[in-house]
């Protein structure tokens, strides 16, 4: 078994591997709001702040639940090899 911490360590990285897949999902979503007014620097970085806080709120929101239910959405790493005794 994989202590908690190495698996969240783990996730943290493999989160930071997609980073650029991430920001050109995001960006063509969040660049019009971005630009639709007109904001100083600071509030431009604010904006940025709280739709990143939301978005991690959500991913943290849902990795708590599954985690508590023991399982991932597509059956787990406990469940890949039901056979396996040991």
């Amino acid at each position: 078994m994989i202590p908690l911490l190495t698996k969240s360590w783990v996730g943290f990285l493999a989160g930071l591997s997609v980073g650029i897949t991430c920001i050109s999902l995001c960006l063509p979503v969040f660049l019009p709001v971005l630009l639709s007014q007109k904001r100083s620097l600071k509030e431009s970085w604010l904006a940025v702040l709280k739709f990143s806080l939301g978005r991690l709120s959500g991913y943290l929101f849902f990795g708590f639940i599954f985690s508590k239910l023991n399982t991932a959405p597509h059956g787990g790493a406990d469940e890949a090899n039901p056979t396996k005794s040991g």
